[in-house]
């Protein structure tokens, strides 16, 4: 044993070359170890700062103050229409959700274009309408739009069938709801909504006039859609689950007993999730996975630098024991 702590000290102190852990120099590595620390933080708040995307197929905004009041530029102030529905477009923040509003109530939302347009088909009230547009988060983003006020002049009901008897009896005569019966309407206190896949969506609906039974159709504008039979007037709450994240368009048609219809149109955005309706998927943070290498290089470097304290301590120990 003393020849061999004599030996490695002959030859640690006369050959020149020095022991393999002194090789190692732990102060230049410590030092790009703060380096790539500090790069570290840097990327992790540069992340937090600018959150990633809520999906590869979403891109709604929602930031207030990039959200510009909307523009009605169709129809023009104080034109009429006889048939519904009718189209209005205009101008708006690209990727923010339009909602119109006819006498303040949910006309219909669609989803601004890429070029700062929109377009929407929505049904009118009977006589006067006041139109406006904003941007929805959900909740409006933006003041309302300057108003356009338009008309809808409803077409009278038609005629009954000449009757093939000479004098009319009560069953040529047609009954007096299908004569007097109050425009049938479709209205919604949302325009807007967001679900995550897998997650189900519900939306309710009020059907006020027209004659009953109703059959209303959700179109849900993922390739599915769902036929109802309503025999009265009142809230309706239909319920859709989506299999894959995007912006989808809503349509919502109903038709009452004399064939009258009604209709709205609503924006979803469903959000891509991992679990199929838990959080929000998308590529994982790169610095979610550099922290934890990050933790793994330090600890090495600690465990190797301990390693050799406690090899030179054991040495000088026995050293001390014999006497050298």
């Amino acid at each position: 044993m003393l020849s061999f702590f004599r030996n490695q000290l002959s030859h640690h102190r006369h050959t020149g070359r020095l022991l393999p852990h002194e090789h190692t120099s732990y102060a230049a590595l410590a030092f790009l170890a703060l380096v790539g620390g500090l790069i570290l933080m840097l990327a992790t708040k540069s992340t937090i700062a600018v959150p990633p995307p809520q999906s590869d197929t979403i891109t709604v905004n929602a930031a207030v103050k990039t959200a510009q009041t909307p523009v009605i530029t169709v129809p023009a102030d104080g034109q009429r229409f006889s048939a519904i529905p009718v189209t209005v477009a205009g101008t708006c923040s690209p990727d923010f959700v339009v909602t119109v509003l006819k006498n303040a109530v949910i006309a219909g939302s669609v989803l601004c274009r890429p070029d700062g347009r929109f377009s929407l088909e929505i049904d009118l009230f009977e006589g006067s309408n006041r139109l406006t547009a904003r941007h929805d988060r959900p909740g409006p983003v933006s003041p309302d739009s300057d108003p356009v006020t338009v008309f809808y002049d409803r077409p009278a009901p038609p005629a009954p069938a000449p009757s093939s008897q000479s004098s009319a009896t009560p069953s040529d005569v047609p009954p007096l709801a299908s004569r007097t019966a109050s425009q049938l309407t479709i209205t919604a206190d949302e325009g807007y909504k967001g679900a995550h896949v897998g997650q189900e969506l519900q939306w309710t609906i009020r059907l006020a006039g027209g004659q009953p039974p109703y059959a209303v159709n959700w179109d849900w504008g993922d390739g599915s859609s769902d036929l109802v039979s309503l025999t009265a007037l009142g809230s309706y709450t239909a319920k859709h689950t989506y299999n894959r994240g995007g912006v989808f368009k809503i349509t919502i048609r109903a038709t009452d007993a004399a064939g009258v219809g009604a209709y709205l149109q609503l924006v979803a955005v469903v959000r891509a999730t991992s679990d199929g309706g838990g959080g929000v998927t998308g590529s994982i943070p790169p610095t979610t996975i550099a922290w934890p290498l990050y933790a793994m290089v330090l600890l090495v470097l600690v465990s190797f630098w301990l390693g050799d304290r406690f090899e030179l301590w054991y040495i000088r120990r026995h050293l001390d024991r014999v006497g050298l």
